[in-house]
């Protein structure tokens, strides 16, 4: 996964709004810890998603044991459906 921003980009956006050497940011970008983050699955895309209607859906993934859910919430366990992407 990579990080949360583009340090590189990010750095070059500031360095020619303010005038700033963009070596200079790029090594201070590079000294700033990544941001913890945790990639997750829309349950809309997710393999254990079964819509019920067009605002909820169950979610099949623990033990077999439904789970009311609604198409935009999120979990860190869920697997993409062939085809789908994180939004």
């Amino acid at each position: 996964m990579s990080t949360y921003i583009r340090a590189v980009v990010a750095a070059k956006a500031i360095a020619d709004k303010y005038g700033i050497p963009l070596g200079d940011l790029v090594d201070t970008f590079a000294d700033i810890p990544a941001a913890d983050v945790v990639e997750v699955v829309r349950c809309r895309e997710c393999l254990c998603y079964t819509p019920v209607d067009d605002n909820n859906g169950e979610c099949v993934f623990l033990n077999g044991k439904h789970l009311y859910v609604v198409p935009d919430g999120y979990c860190y366990l869920g697997e993409l459906k062939e085809g789908a992407g994180n939004e």
